[in-house]
């Protein structure tokens, strides 16, 4: 009978730790590309859903580690999906390579909660020349 017990206490403690350890999300950074067209079109680069675990963490992480073209710099925002529409939800931001990760604040607190996120990107000028960018993006 201890036998029998043991061996569902052990049963029900690692049920417990497998369930725990499978709610944490993993961070990782995501790598993009992108040809972002000389006419300042928007393109989309990446997509990702937020983490409702995180949604007090109200940013989206994001480099750029490569470009080419004319540019060292590319423009990035992010938007999400939710209401049956893409909605802006953070305002833009001029990424250089030389930045490093830098935050996209997301100024919409709908998407924080689970809703599928996309990263924007923008070529900076108006010019004659598409430029191809690369980086990372964390959603989480």
């Amino acid at each position: 009978m201890k036998k029998s017990v043991n061996k569902i206490i052990a049963l029900l403690g690692a049920g417990i730790f497998a369930v725990s350890c499978a709610a944490v999300p993993t961070f990782a950074y995501t790598k993009w590309t992108a040809s972002l067209p000389s006419w300042q079109g928007q393109v989309d680069c990446q997509t990702g859903t937020k983490s409702t675990t995180y949604a007090a963490n109200k940013q989206v992480n994001v480099s750029v580690w490569q470009t080419a073209g004319y540019s060292d710099r590319c423009t990035l925002l992010v938007r999400a999906f939710y209401g049956g529409q893409y909605r802006n939800v953070s305002a833009e931001r001029t990424v250089y390579a030389s930045n490093g990760t830098v935050p996209l604040m997301l100024t919409d607190s709908n998407a924080t909660k689970g809703v599928q996120l996309v990263l924007v990107g923008k070529n900076p000028k108006f010019n004659t020349s598409n430029i191809n960018c690369a980086g990372t993006v964390d959603f989480h």
